[in-house]
């Protein structure tokens, strides 16, 4: 889609936000009453920031596309394990001396849907028992987690003390999800990333630098973060651009 050609959609919305999804594909969101015009005047005015970053975009590494056959690569924990398929047997298994990921033996769709239950499942095992013990040792009390399918951010914080996190965490080293799990706690006491937020987040991450540069660096097969231009609906200053936490 051509950048001076977007997706429109309306709302009952203040503001005008522009997005690019991983498929390149731009859309910008509007209020009801705003005129066709000056939605395209607000494209034209910020084609360069468009193009910068669908120059990025294509440089970006891909998510892989599996096909669900032996041999292919999944990720737990941060290490790569190949899919085998057994005779019988009916659960997925890990043999980590060998590093493989079992499976019982089906089609395409049914594999897919297997190893996905798979990985929700440890990752409620394991993001669970992580964020328990980060929020004890840390005096932080949260109301609710839940898990998510989330593409597009790793984890969240509510304004009522709720957090989200991915099940696609699970494919992270461990050092990665004690961050993400940090940068959600810390969200319950500084709801923006303000200097007291990150001041919060190195009180209890003192390398939280150093993983945040890591988790940005292999975050691209895994997940991904649409650059977003916001402008308030009434005024010709931009606000918000948010590209990452």
């Amino acid at each position: 889609m051509s950048p001076l050609n977007p997706k429109i959609i309306r709302s009952h919305r203040r503001s005008l936000a522009l997005t690019i999804a991983p498929d390149a594909t731009l859309t910008i969101r509007a209020p009801w009453w705003i005129s066709l015009g000056a939605i395209k005047r607000f494209t034209r005015r910020h084609r360069d920031w468009i193009e910068k970053r669908l120059t990025v975009l294509k440089s970006r590494p891909l998510a892989p596309v599996h096909r669900y056959v032996a041999g292919e690569a999944f990720w737990y924990l941060g290490e790569k394990y190949k899919l085998n398929f057994a005779a019988i047997g009916g659960t997925v298994k890990l043999n980590q001396s060998a590093k493989k990921l079992i499976l019982p033996a089906g089609g395409p769709r049914l594999s897919k849907k297997k190893i996905i239950a798979w990985y929700k499942k440890e990752a409620r095992r394991i993001i669970g028992a992580r964020l328990d013990h980060l929020a004890a040792i840390s005096g932080y009390h949260y109301r609710s987690w839940r898990l998510t399918s989330a593409g597009t951010r790793w984890g969240s914080c509510s304004s009522s003390g709720n957090l989200n996190f991915t099940w696609r965490l699970i494919m992270l080293p461990p050092a990665l999800i004690d961050y993400v799990i940090n940068h959600e706690l810390a969200h319950l006491r500084h709801p923006n990333h303000s200097r007291a937020f990150w001041q919060e987040v190195a009180r209890r991450d003192p390398d939280y630098l150093a993983r945040r540069t890591w988790l940005k660096k292999i975050a691209a097969p895994f997940i991904y973060k649409a650059p977003e231009l916001i402008f308030p609906a009434r005024y010709d200053t931009l606000i918000v651009v948010n590209n990452t936490n």
